[in-house]
């Protein structure tokens, strides 16, 4: 059964972005290392949750006051 109809292996994933270009959104980091949320979210028309998300999903974290 395995013959004919091949291998059981997984297919890639896909990756893609929804409303945020991730190389857009580190490029953005690179220039304003400070900025916050709100103004990312201006720039790229979207919510302040979707910035959060992408910085989340490309492991960035928060900035850690001592």
């Amino acid at each position: 059964m395995l013959d004919e109809q091949g291998d059981f292996q997984d297919k890639p994933r896909r990756k893609y972005f929804r409303k945020i270009d991730p190389k857009k959104l580190e490029e953005f980091l690179r220039e304003r290392p400070n900025a916050y949320l709100k103004e990312a979210a201006e720039i790229f028309g979207c919510s302040k949750a979707a910035v959060s998300k992408a910085l989340k999903r490309m492991n960035y974290t928060k900035k850690k006051r001592a």
